[in-house]
């Protein structure tokens, strides 16, 4: 069933998808997430690229990760269970970013993987993990949404990093070696602090909706929704040229957003020749 809603979402062989995804969102899944899994890899065979996020948000500062320090191999995703299996299993490469971790599966995966380490600490980079699954070495890449919203969307922070928005932050994360020693590394680029499109209404979405260009099918009680990648990056491109700040929230009550929607407007042809930078290397329409 899920391979059938992918197809009538234009997902092919050779394609590259980036998934976000929940689990609960089938209700009772035969197979549960493996078969998930599974239906993915089907879905762009031998020669195409799975990716998901297997975020860990190991910030010093968030109580919540309650100490935990980034490890590749041992510290668990912290967004879903599908997203767990598969950093998990043996065919899959995950990143070593200290809190925004990707895995990846597919014949390029190790290559995309690399320039997203500890020692890489900026959240996308242009040849981060992120960049080069946009990219896919100029075959298809898409965004893929099971049964979720695009408000979990992590690729609009690399939009966000390659435009050198200045709201993105600094912060320090614990990270620990094979023999469990821990230490605390500086993250640059940190997507801390709120946005508009954490909501489902926010303008960025209407926006993306009102395109055509996201393909929707039904799986189960699921939805299924795909993007083209590179078509969201032009898209989240031109929204924040039009608007700036559109990607932060439209309220005059909010000091983080309304700080940085000033600091952004005192450097509008940095944003404009790196809205170009994003275009000549691949990463937009």
């Amino acid at each position: 069933m899920l391979l059938q809603a992918l197809r009538a979402c234009g997902v092919a062989h050779g394609d590259t998808l980036m998934v976000h995804s929940s689990l609960k969102s089938f209700g009772t899944f035969d197979g549960g997430p493996k078969a998930v899994i599974d239906a993915l890899l089907e879905a762009v065979g031998p020669a195409g690229h799975v990716v998901m996020p297997a975020l860990t948000a190991t910030y010093v500062s968030l109580p919540k990760t309650d100490g935990l320090a980034f490890h590749p191999a041992r510290t668990p995703s912290r967004v879903g269970a599908i997203t767990e299996l598969f950093r998990k299993r043996k065919d899959a490469v995950r990143s070593g970013h200290p809190t925004h971790s990707l895995a990846c599966i597919g014949p390029r995966a190790a290559a995309w993987m690399a320039g997203h380490g500890v020692e890489t600490t900026t959240f996308g980079g242009w040849d981060g993990a992120y960049a080069h699954y946009v990219r896919a070495d100029g075959g298809p890449s898409k965004l893929v949404f099971l049964g979720v919203t695009m408000v979990c969307n992590t690729t609009l922070h690399a939009v966000e990093e390659w435009l050198g928005l200045p709201y993105m932050a600094e912060a320090m994360a614990r990270v620990e070696d094979d023999a469990g020693t821990a230490r605390e590394v500086r993250v640059t680029q940190a997507p801390l602090g709120p946005r508009g499109f954490y909501k489902p209404q926010d303008r960025h979405h209407l926006h993306m909706a009102r395109t055509g260009r996201i393909r929707q099918a039904a799986c189960g009680p699921a939805s299924v929704s795909v993007l083209d990648a590179r078509a969201c990056v032009a898209e989240t491109v031109r929204q924040e040229l039009a608007t700036p700040g559109a990607l932060l929230k439209d309220s005059p009550d909010c000091e983080f957003s309304t700080k940085g929607r000033a600091a952004i407007l005192t450097m509008q042809d940095e944003v404009r020749a790196r809205a170009d930078e994003i275009r000549r290397r691949g990463l937009s329409e």
